[in-house]
């Protein structure tokens, strides 16, 4: 199985976190809008898009993982987050086509409250992200995952799973972790939801 842990930095001029254990079985990549020279990451030079948010035009690389990235399966890592665990490791714990780590808040409605209070996005994005999603009945505490890391099996059903999720983010807010629960059950892709006490053994937060 090739497997492929991959990210993107666009707009920003910090670094790449280098991660953790690096299994040289797997491709490491990054897509990347100048050069980037770094010994575990191989970039990917994109150009900018002078319309488009950086921050939306990245989602585009995370979300469709099976468009950008030739694998049997893959790991997204945001470049503000560090890898943590070996990828070869990560799979064999489980089957399901997705792999998230729950979040302490538990819910996208006190998580889309949260953005708005750190201006994550635009307020009123937001707002009519979880608006809609309250009009079409997804309860609170039905589920948040940290969008920072994601393991996805490449395959149609994950492959309707992202354009779907994508179709969330370009109709509301940029913040995926709002979409990202309601993606999941919609898609009808089978999901493994780590115990939020295990990031750790996933991935750390820059500064956190």
């Amino acid at each position: 199985m090739k497997i492929v842990v991959f990210t993107a930095s666009i707009g920003e001029r910090r670094g790449l976190y280098t991660p953790s254990r690096v299994n040289r079985s797997v491709e490491y990549l990054a897509f990347v809008d100048r050069r980037i020279d770094h010994k575990v990451w191989k970039t990917i030079r994109v150009d900018r898009d002078p319309d488009v948010d950086p921050v939306r035009q990245a989602k585009k690389f995370k979300v469709l993982a099976d468009e950008f990235v030739e694998a049997d399966a893959s790991i997204w890592v945001d470049r503000h987050c560090r890898l943590m665990c070996d990828p070869v490791e990560a799979f064999d714990e489980f089957v399901e086509d997705v792999g998230v780590v729950r979040h302490y808040r538990r819910g996208i409605f006190k998580e889309g409250r949260a953005c708005r209070e750190k201006k994550k996005d635009d307020p009123e994005l937001i707002r009519r992200t979880v608006d809609r999603f309250r009009l079409e009945g997804w309860k609170p505490g039905a589920g948040l995952f940290y969008g920072g890391f994601l393991m996805r099996r490449h395959s149609p059903d994950v492959g309707r799973f992202n354009r779907l999720w994508l179709n969330y983010i370009e109709s509301g807010s940029a913040r995926d972790q709002l979409s990202l629960p309601v993606a999941i059950e919609r898609s009808g892709v089978s999901a493994k939801f780590f115990s939020r006490r295990r990031r750790g053994d996933f991935f750390k937060i820059r500064g956190k």
